[in-house]
């Protein structure tokens, strides 16, 4: 009796082992992306890129998208330096652009044509003039002639006359990102003020 209960269970041991328990597995020829499926991603980006894209021709539209991502590193500059809030700029179809911040609660504005500038004169700057150290990297970029075209207002009243920008960002990541794109900021304003 013991021999026949040893023997069924084995038997249904076996049974149980060679049981077909796997789950099915999917084709590996249809789990592959095809030709097309690569094809159709590429178009889908393409397709963005182009919905984003300015035509080289609009040279307004070129400066304004360069002068929003420098606006983009100056927000998150307020968010970090301590007394610098609320950036914020208007730009003309003449490259003539009025800079808005705040500075401890005083509202100033500086208002130039980036056209009448040149960034062959900036410079990076990570100390002052006078040696001391400056807590936020910055550079600035000069008007070509030197001539004092940077008007300054203080809370509406102008207050100076400067030669040169000064923009001031959060750290030198945001100042090595910015620094190319102002280039190109300059180049294309210059084009629209030689078509004056």
């Amino acid at each position: 009796m013991l021999k026949y209960i040893t023997a069924c269970l084995c038997a249904a041991l076996l049974f149980t082992a060679c049981g077909d328990d796997s789950k099915p597995v999917a084709d590996p020829v249809s789990a592959e992306p095809t030709a097309n499926d690569g094809q159709d991603a590429r178009q889908r980006v393409v397709d963005e890129l182009k919905g984003q894209s300015i035509d080289e021709t609009n040279l307004y539209g070129r400066a304004k998208r360069g002068m929003d991502k420098l606006f983009a590193a100056y927000e998150t500059a307020a968010e970090t330096i301590d007394g610098f809030d609320n950036p914020s700029y208007t730009m003309d179809e003449k490259c003539n652009v009025v800079f808005t911040y705040e500075e401890r609660g005083t509202t100033y504005e500086k208002r130039f044509n980036i056209g009448e500038m040149e960034h062959r004169n900036g410079k990076m700057s990570l100390e002052a003039d006078n040696g001391d150290d400056i807590l936020f990297p910055g550079f600035r970029i000069a008007t070509a002639d030197g001539s004092p075209d940077v008007k300054v207002y203080k809370d509406g009243k102008e207050v100076q006359k400067d030669n040169e920008w000064y923009i001031v960002l959060a750290d030198r990541k945001a100042v090595e990102s910015a620094v190319p794109n102002m280039v190109n900021v300059v180049n294309i304003c210059q084009q629209i003020a030689a078509k004056q």
